[in-house]
């Protein structure tokens, strides 16, 4: 399971996809019970590590392995009652409680905020070089424009 390409849907929301890889799933089969929380976050982790062929270096938190780890936060409304954490990350959350991101050991997302990037000064380069290619393609970007339609 992945999110690499955000060609169908401009979103790589690992989470969403997850939480709609479980109720495709269970609609497709009109089962609630066909696959679980549990079923798709271990798609997302062990599975997904098997997919790259890294299930030796990464997948698991045991010894010897990557230390890439996500801790999400519970103090966001949509994790509320704590009840299943498991069912809430997955089919409630979605990427907006990730709180810190750990990859091979180094802290990179500390408190929702990147520890090393200045991410608005990133973004606003991002969006700087996104525009100066569409320029090169003759591609000119126009603000959404809304009909003054009476109601």
């Amino acid at each position: 399971m992945s999110s690499d390409s955000g060609n169908w849907s401009n979103d790589f929301d690992l989470f969403k996809q997850a939480s709609l890889a479980l109720l495709t799933a269970r609609e497709a089969h009109g089962d609630r019970t066909y696959l679980m929380a549990e079923d798709v976050l271990k798609m997302a982790t062990r599975g997904g590590a098997k997919a790259t062929g890294m299930e030796d270096r990464i997948g698991l938190i045991e010894v010897g392995k990557r230390a890439d780890i996500v801790i999400h936060t519970c103090n966001r409304s949509e994790l509320v009652p704590i009840t299943d954490m498991t069912r809430n990350l997955i089919c409630s959350s979605g990427s907006k409680s990730v709180y810190t991101v750990i990859v091979d050991g180094k802290v990179i997302l500390e408190e929702g905020s990147f520890v090393h990037i200045d991410e608005e000064k990133l973004l606003i380069q991002i969006n700087q070089a996104a525009k100066a290619i569409l320029n090169r393609m003759g591609f000119t970007v126009e603000p959404n424009r809304i009909e003054n339609r009476s109601l």
